[in-house]
C-alpha cells in the first residue's frame, strides 16, 4: 500500500470585521489539494484556523469529492488508483485499484460505489464501482459528442442519475448500470463552478458579464435547464475556477477569490455573509460540516 505522509501545522486566519458572521460554531471545515513545494490535501476548520495536511504523489483533476458516512475525502491518483483519506487525521481509509485515470467521480451512498468517466481506446466510458471491495459494477460506453465541461457534474440519487455537462450546453442524464442516456436538457445559463442542490433539484453556479463588469449568482432548474434565478454578486472578484461550494444550512454559495478569501455569498441578496483569509491558493475545494 502506498505511503501517505501527514504532517500537521497552523495557518493562522483573519477574520473579515466588516460583515456579519453567519457561522458561529467550529463546525465548518474546508478540504482541498494545495500545490507548492509539494503536494497535499489540505484540511482547515475555518473558526479556529486549526490545519492538517497530508502529502500525497499527485491527483487527476476532478477526480475529488467528499465521502459524509466517513468525513473522508477522496481522489483518484495518478496510477489509477482511488483513495479515501481522513482530511483531519491522515489516515487513508480505502485505497481501491481502477480500470483507468477517473475524473468527474461521484458517490452513490445509497450503494456505496464510486462512479466517474475516463478515456481509453478512443473512447468515453462511465463505471461504477464498489466502494468496499473494488469490484467494478458497470462500465459502459457513453459518447459525449464534442466533449464535456470539467467543473460541473454531479449524481442525482433520488433518480439514480449521474450528470454531466456536455459542451454544447447540454446536460445529459445517464443511467450508469447501462449507459443510456435517459434524457438531455439545454441549460439556459452556462454557470461556472456549478454545485447541486439536492433539496431543490437546482444547479447554482456563477457567471461574468463582460458588459456590466459584473458577477451573478444564477440557479437553474435541472428539469427544464430554465434559469429561476439571478442576482448580482454585490461585491466585484474575480474568482478561482473549480473551486465552490454550498453550505445549505446559512444558504451561502462559496467562492475563494486569488487573495485567498473564502467567501459565503448569501444567493437571494448577493451581499457576503461571512470570509475568511488562508495564505494559500487552494484547489479541489470541498466544504463540509463536522458532526
Amino acid at each position: 500500500m502506498k505511503r501517505i505522509m501527514n504532517c500537521l501545522f497552523a495557518i493562522p486566519l483573519m477574520w473579515a470585521c466588516e460583515n456579519e458572521k453567519v457561522n458561529n460554531t467550529d463546525d465548518l471545515n474546508i478540504s482541498g489539494i494545495k500545490t507548492e513545494s509539494k503536494t497535499e490535501i489540505v484540511n482547515v476548520k475555518l473558526k479556529s484556523g486549526d490545519t492538517k495536511s497530508t502529502e500525497i504523489d499527485c491527483y487527476v483533476f476532478g477526480s475529488t469529492l467528499f465521502e459524509p458516512s466517513t468525513s473522508g475525502f477522496g481522489y483518484v491518483d495518478c496510477d489509477s488508483n482511488f483513495n479515501l483519506v481522513n482530511p483531519e487525521t491522515g489516515d487513508l481509509i480505502t485505497e481501491l485499484s481502477l480500470p483507468g485515470l477517473l475524473s468527474q467521480t461521484v458517490i452513490d451512498t445509497a450503494e456505496n460505489a464510486l462512479i466517474g468517466q475516463y478515456y481509453e481506446n478512443d473512447s468515453n466510458y462511465v463505471v461504477k464501482l464498489d466502494l468496499t471491495n473494488g469490484e467494478i459494477k458497470a462500465k459502459n460506453s457513453v459518447d459525449f459528442g464534442e466533449g464535456i465541461l470539467a467543473c460541473t457534474y454531479f449524481y442525482n440519487s433520488t433518480e439514480k442519475e449521474y450528470v454531466l455537462l456536455k459542451s454544447d450546453s447540454t446536460l445529459i442524464f445517464i443511467n450508469v448500470d447501462n449507459g443510456s442516456i435517459s434524457k438531455s436538457i439545454k441549460v439556459e445559463s452556462i454557470i461556472n463552478n456549478a454545485i447541486f442542490d439536492k433539496a431543490d433539484n437546482e444547479l447554482i453556479g456563477f457567471t461574468y458579464s463582460s458588459e456590466t463588469d459584473k458577477n451573478y449568482i444564477e440557479i437553474i432548474n435541472i428539469e427544464s435547464g430554465a434559469l429561476t434565478s439571478k442576482v448580482e454578486i454585490k461585491d466585484r472578484n474575480d474568482y478561482y475556477g473549480c473551486v465552490s461550494g454550498f453550505d445549505k444550512e446559512t444558504n451561502c454559495y462559496i467562492l475563494v477569490n486569488p487573495q485567498n478569501e473564502i467567501l459565503f455569498i448569501d444567493i437571494v441578496s448577493g451581499e457576503t455573509k461571512d470570509s475568511y483569509i488562508i495564505d494559500f491558493e487552494i484547489k479541489e475545494f470541498k466544504f463540509w460540516r463536522s458532526k
